[in-house]
């Protein structure tokens, strides 16, 4: 299991450390999700688990495990510093002790929100 506060350190380590945002803690729900989840959420965001299910569901997950989810379908592409190439970035969910955290778009298999 992820602790929150390494994953907010490591993929958003500018927003929400000790902060006094109201939402930090909040858990986002269906209602909270107008949009889109680079519109509606944060990264770093506490998420209900319904949000999860219905993300998974939409078509089979890229990577699914205990504790990290990516969506089936690449968001973007980005430049890899480390392999040099473009690659996919995926919409991706990691679970914490707080509950399932959305951690922005990611490489396959990664938690760190490509920016």
């Amino acid at each position: 299991m992820y602790n929150r506060s390494d994953i907010l350190k490591c993929i958003n380590s500018e927003f929400c450390k000790d902060c006094n945002n109201s939402d930090c803690n909040k858990v986002h729900t269906r209602d909270d999700w107008k949009t889109d989840l680079n519109n509606d959420f944060f990264v770093g965001a506490i998420v209900s688990e319904d949000i999860v299910d219905d993300c998974m569901n939409v078509l089979p997950p890229r990577t699914m495990g205990n504790n990290i989810l990516q969506m089936g379908e690449p968001y973007s592409h980005a430049y890899d510093v480390d392999k040099k190439i473009d690659r996919a970035t995926w919409a991706t969910f990691a679970r914490t002790e707080k509950g399932w955290v959305y951690c922005g778009n990611c490489f396959a298999g990664s938690i760190n929100n490509i920016k």
